[in-house]
Protein backbone atom coordinates (compact mmCIF):
# COMPACT_ATOMS: atom_id res chain seq x y z
CA UNK A 1 0.00 0.00 0.00
CA UNK A 2 1.71 3.45 -0.72
CA UNK A 3 1.33 6.72 0.93
CA UNK A 4 -1.99 8.05 -0.91
CA UNK A 5 -3.62 4.93 -0.35
CA UNK A 6 -2.77 5.13 3.38
CA UNK A 7 -4.25 8.32 3.62
CA UNK A 8 -7.00 7.73 1.75
CA UNK A 9 -7.92 4.70 3.98
CA UNK A 10 -7.40 6.95 7.13
CA UNK A 11 -9.65 9.55 5.93
CA UNK A 12 -12.46 7.25 5.25
CA UNK A 13 -11.78 5.94 8.60
CA UNK A 14 -12.09 9.87 10.43
CA UNK A 15 -14.42 10.88 8.11
CA UNK A 16 -17.27 8.03 9.60
CA UNK A 17 -16.31 9.79 12.97
CA UNK A 18 -16.18 13.13 12.23
CA UNK A 19 -20.17 12.46 10.60
CA UNK A 20 -21.12 10.94 13.69
CA UNK A 21 -19.73 14.13 15.77
CA UNK A 22 -21.32 16.62 13.56
CA UNK A 23 -24.29 14.99 14.09
CA UNK A 24 -24.35 14.78 17.49
CA UNK A 25 -22.99 18.32 17.77
CA UNK A 26 -25.72 19.33 15.58
CA UNK A 27 -28.12 18.11 18.10
CA UNK A 28 -26.82 19.54 20.93
CA UNK A 29 -26.74 23.17 19.71
CA UNK A 30 -29.20 25.33 21.29
CA UNK A 31 -30.50 28.02 18.92
CA UNK A 32 -27.37 30.19 18.93
CA UNK A 33 -26.82 31.72 15.39
CA UNK A 34 -22.85 31.68 16.17
CA UNK A 35 -22.81 28.05 16.73
CA UNK A 36 -25.04 27.40 14.06
CA UNK A 37 -22.61 28.95 11.23
CA UNK A 38 -19.53 27.56 12.40
CA UNK A 39 -21.08 23.85 12.31
CA UNK A 40 -21.90 24.90 8.98
CA UNK A 41 -18.73 26.47 8.00
CA UNK A 42 -17.00 23.03 9.46
CA UNK A 43 -19.70 20.69 7.58
CA UNK A 44 -19.15 22.87 4.10
CA UNK A 45 -14.81 22.64 4.62
CA UNK A 46 -15.70 18.62 5.44
CA UNK A 47 -17.60 18.55 1.92
CA UNK A 48 -15.16 19.96 -0.16
CA UNK A 49 -12.36 17.61 1.25
CA UNK A 50 -14.81 14.61 -0.01
CA UNK A 51 -15.19 16.30 -3.44
CA UNK A 52 -11.33 16.74 -3.66
CA UNK A 53 -11.14 13.14 -2.30
CA UNK A 54 -13.71 12.29 -5.51
CA UNK A 55 -11.98 13.89 -7.69
CA UNK A 56 -8.80 12.76 -6.84
CA UNK A 57 -9.32 9.13 -7.22
CA UNK A 58 -10.96 9.55 -10.50
CA UNK A 59 -7.78 11.52 -11.70
CA UNK A 60 -6.18 8.18 -10.07
CA UNK A 61 -8.49 5.83 -12.17
CA UNK A 62 -9.38 7.37 -15.38
CA UNK A 63 -12.35 5.62 -16.86
CA UNK A 64 -10.53 4.68 -19.84
CA UNK A 65 -8.95 2.15 -17.97
CA UNK A 66 -11.69 0.07 -17.60
CA UNK A 67 -12.71 0.54 -21.44
CA UNK A 68 -9.24 0.08 -22.32
CA UNK A 69 -9.58 -3.80 -21.60
CA UNK A 70 -12.98 -4.21 -23.48
CA UNK A 71 -11.37 -2.46 -26.59
CA UNK A 72 -8.15 -4.57 -26.79
CA UNK A 73 -10.33 -7.67 -26.45
CA UNK A 74 -12.55 -6.40 -29.39
CA UNK A 75 -9.51 -5.47 -31.16
CA UNK A 76 -8.04 -8.63 -30.86
CA UNK A 77 -11.69 -10.69 -31.53
CA UNK A 78 -11.51 -8.74 -34.56
CA UNK A 79 -8.14 -9.97 -35.57
CA UNK A 80 -8.92 -13.25 -34.88
CA UNK A 81 -12.11 -13.43 -37.04
CA UNK A 82 -9.71 -11.81 -39.92
CA UNK A 83 -7.01 -14.37 -39.29
CA UNK A 84 -9.85 -16.78 -39.40
CA UNK A 85 -11.04 -16.12 -42.55
CA UNK A 86 -8.02 -15.73 -44.09
CA UNK A 87 -7.37 -19.27 -42.75
CA UNK A 88 -10.69 -20.66 -44.64
CA UNK A 89 -9.69 -18.60 -47.90
CA UNK A 90 -6.01 -20.68 -47.66
CA UNK A 91 -8.05 -24.14 -47.14
CA UNK A 92 -10.54 -23.20 -50.27
CA UNK A 93 -7.77 -22.28 -52.12
CA UNK A 94 -5.64 -25.02 -51.26
CA UNK A 95 -8.59 -27.64 -52.51
CA UNK A 96 -9.23 -26.17 -55.35
CA UNK A 97 -5.94 -25.99 -56.51
CA UNK A 98 -5.77 -29.87 -55.23
CA UNK A 99 -8.52 -31.12 -57.38
CA UNK A 100 -7.14 -29.16 -60.62
CA UNK A 101 -4.07 -30.83 -60.09
CA UNK A 102 -5.17 -34.61 -59.05
CA UNK A 103 -7.59 -33.93 -62.55
CA UNK A 104 -4.54 -32.71 -64.33
CA UNK A 105 -2.63 -35.54 -63.49
CA UNK A 106 -5.39 -38.00 -64.38
CA UNK A 107 -5.84 -36.45 -67.74
CA UNK A 108 -1.72 -36.88 -68.31
CA UNK A 109 -3.11 -40.75 -67.27
CA UNK A 110 -5.08 -41.15 -69.85
CA UNK A 111 -3.29 -39.22 -72.65
CA UNK A 112 -0.52 -41.89 -71.37
CA UNK A 113 -2.86 -44.42 -71.73
CA UNK A 114 -3.73 -44.33 -75.07
CA UNK A 115 -2.82 -47.62 -77.63
CA UNK A 116 -2.51 -48.13 -81.20
CA UNK A 117 -6.15 -49.17 -81.28
CA UNK A 118 -9.29 -48.41 -79.48
CA UNK A 119 -9.53 -51.90 -77.55
CA UNK A 120 -6.05 -51.40 -76.46
CA UNK A 121 -6.56 -47.74 -75.11
CA UNK A 122 -10.09 -49.42 -73.66
CA UNK A 123 -7.61 -52.22 -72.03
CA UNK A 124 -5.27 -49.98 -70.24
CA UNK A 125 -7.71 -47.47 -68.78
CA UNK A 126 -9.82 -50.25 -67.68
CA UNK A 127 -6.30 -51.26 -65.98
CA UNK A 128 -5.90 -48.01 -64.60
CA UNK A 129 -9.11 -47.67 -63.14
CA UNK A 130 -9.10 -51.31 -61.41
CA UNK A 131 -6.03 -50.71 -59.58
CA UNK A 132 -7.49 -47.31 -58.39
CA UNK A 133 -5.08 -44.81 -60.52
CA UNK A 134 -8.25 -43.29 -61.97
CA UNK A 135 -11.54 -42.69 -61.64
CA UNK A 136 -13.52 -43.29 -64.09
CA UNK A 137 -16.46 -45.69 -64.56
CA UNK A 138 -16.87 -47.89 -67.59
CA UNK A 139 -19.47 -45.42 -69.29
CA UNK A 140 -16.19 -42.48 -69.34
CA UNK A 141 -13.85 -45.23 -70.35
CA UNK A 142 -16.57 -46.48 -73.59
CA UNK A 143 -16.57 -42.39 -74.17
CA UNK A 144 -12.56 -42.16 -74.16
CA UNK A 145 -11.66 -45.51 -76.04
CA UNK A 146 -11.74 -43.44 -79.21
CA UNK A 147 -8.81 -41.57 -78.55
CA UNK A 148 -5.56 -41.72 -80.86
CA UNK A 149 -2.43 -41.27 -80.10
CA UNK A 150 -1.19 -37.84 -80.99
CA UNK A 151 1.07 -36.84 -84.16
CA UNK A 152 4.23 -36.09 -82.93
CA UNK A 153 5.45 -32.25 -84.37
CA UNK A 154 8.22 -32.71 -86.83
Amino acid sequence: MNKQEELQQDHETASGNRTIRFQEALANIPSEQAALTTLNDELDAQLKIEDFIVKSREANHPKFKAWGSIALSGAGIVISLAVGFASLFNVIQTRKTYTLEERKAQADLILKAIGKNEDETQANLKALMEVGLLRLDLQKIEILRVLKPAKSAP
